[in-house]
């Protein structure tokens, strides 16, 4: 981190940002290189979620400027989750330093497609939304995709990082059933019993198992809104190349799986 933070200072001492600073304050990090940085004199466009008087403040919901909303966020479906208000948050500043207007950074974002394998929707079957987070190789990633969905079945598993899925006790209250896969699969089910014991677990190894066995559920239980989710807060290198190759595997088992329905 600390290597993280000296590499964003050397770029804001180097002069290479002079017409615009848009900085996070919401992180420790972000709020002292500001404070530095203002300190010499040199103006900060600071975004947050925390403080609404910044020059954008986010929640996961919109974009907001001294109380006036701006924009919602809730229905684009590549911006889900406050790390992706965040990031809306520092686009629209560099999108009005360039001149475009609210409605067209709106155009733009409800266009955006996303990126492939972080918190892509894949697909949608009836109160089904198929969600490919392979990215999430970690679980403070996977953290920020289960804050950002309902009525999760969540598919995690891989090559497990070190603490496994420690931390994420708080992070689990949408998730419904967890569907476990690859050499990961006997730990997160002892860290999840440990953490929820009531939460329903199933082992299946192999992610085109875990994706059946999630949708046919999720299906059967017939809720209004669902999310079938693959953010496995572990290396993919126990079964696939790479998390992409994983992501991959991902959107083609769902595809197969509508197929068996119908491809309704």
């Amino acid at each position: 981190m600390a290597g993280y933070v000296a590499a964003k200072q050397k770029l804001f001492a180097e002069g290479k940002t002079q017409s615009l600073r848009v900085m996070g304050t919401d992180e420790a990090e972000g709020a002292e290189m500001a404070g530095a940085l203002a300190a010499q004199g040199v103006a900060i466009t600071e975004i947050s979620a925390s403080n609404a008087d910044a020059s954008i403040h986010y929640a996961a919901d919109g974009l907001y400027r001294h109380g006036e909303r701006l924009m919602g966020l809730e229905f684009m479906p590549a911006l889900r989750g406050l790390h992706n208000a965040q990031n809306a948050a520092a686009a629209f500043c560099v999108g009005e330093a360039l001149g475009l207007s609210v409605m067209q950074i709106t155009e733009s974002f409800i266009s955006f497609p996303g990126l492939a394998h972080r918190m892509q929707p894949v697909e949608r079957f009836g109160h089904l939304t198929f969600i490919n987070d392979s990215k999430a190789t970690n679980a403070d990633a996977a953290r920020q995709a289960l804050g950002a969905c309902r009525n999760i079945y969540w598919i995690a598993g891989g090559q497990a990082k070190q603490g496994g899925l420690g931390g994420l006790e708080n992070n689990l209250g949408e998730v419904r059933q967890a569907y476990l896969i690859g050499e990961a699969m006997a730990l997160f089910n002892q860290q999840l019993a440990d953490m929820v014991p009531h939460l329903p677990r199933q082992d299946c190894a192999v992610l085109d198992d875990a994706v059946v066995a999630a949708a046919n559920q999720a299906l059967a239980d017939d809720l209004e809104e669902a999310t079938i989710l693959l953010s496995p807060a572990c290396a993919s290198f126990d079964q696939y190349a790479s998390f992409e190759a994983r992501g991959d595997a991902f959107c083609a088992s769902v595809a197969a799986w509508k197929q068996t329905q119908g491809g309704m």
